[in-house]
């Protein structure tokens, strides 16, 4: 089941402005929003909006069952507890709910659940308008909300790093991991809605999952898998030969 954001003091009138002052510009488009009047269960009772995206049929209603909720984590300079998210523990949402609309094409990669996949995209694909600034040329994501959230130039930046680190076979003792743990949110919240939390519930990243998803998001898993010797580090139980899981 998809989860559900609660912004407090959000105002019944919902803008896609109130994800991005909390740091989810990238969810800030096909959401409806309901007003809340506090309830014991969601953040101490306070007022606010919650946010969810239905798909064609959902009911707009909350689910008859209580949800859990969790708060936001500090992230990026951003305070905690400025959203909260709810869940079904019984029925964490699955890549298939998360799916934008419109996928940017790339690798299916199975992160921790190997009955599921995930769309890591091939930043060669990566929809970018050209902006002249004082400092030359960058690249920008191109929805507004995205912009707001989302540095291609940077990110780009990122796979070149990595693909040097990789060509010269220093990725597995010489990645930074939370530069790495940045990279990998970034890359998926392109083609799903993920908030920090979200990642952290299904696990989907991890020591064990973080380069094959560098490699896939900088092209290079075809050179992962013909490798004859795969380090230690390298290894994921299930994932050797072909990856992709129908």
């Amino acid at each position: 089941m998809h989860f559900r954001i609660f912004i407090p003091d959000a105002p019944a009138t919902a803008s896609p402005e109130h994800l991005v002052s909390v740091g989810l510009g990238h969810l800030a488009e096909g959401f409806h929003a309901v007003p809340h009047q506090g309830s014991k269960d969601i953040a101490d009772g306070k007022h606010g909006a919650i946010y969810f995206w239905p798909r064609p049929g959902d009911s707009v209603a909350l689910p008859k069952k209580p949800l859990t909720w969790i708060q936001a984590v500090p992230f990026r300079g951003l305070a905690a507890e400025r959203y909260f998210i709810g869940y079904d523990p019984d029925q964490l949402p699955r890549s298939s709910e998360l799916l934008v609309s419109l996928p940017i094409p790339g690798e299916h990669l199975p992160l921790h659940d190997v009955s599921q996949t995930w769309i890591v995209p091939d930043f060669l694909f990566l929809p970018a308008g050209m902006v002249l600034t004082a400092d030359g040329v960058k690249l920008e994501r191109l929805s507004r909300y995205q912009q707001r959230t989302f540095n291609a130039s940077s990110w780009i930046r990122q796979c070149e790093e990595f693909t040097n680190q990789i060509r010269t076979g220093r990725v597995d003792d010489s990645i930074e991991w939370d530069k790495a743990w940045d990279f990998g949110y970034d890359s998926l919240c392109l083609n799903f809605r993920l908030t920090p939390e979200v990642v952290n519930l299904l696990n989907l990243l991890s020591t064990d999952s973080i380069v094959p998803l560098i490699l896939a998001a900088i092209g290079s898993m075809e050179m992962y898998r013909k490798q004859t010797h795969v380090p230690e580090a390298l290894v994921i139980p299930g994932m050797e030969g072909n990856h992709d899981v129908e």
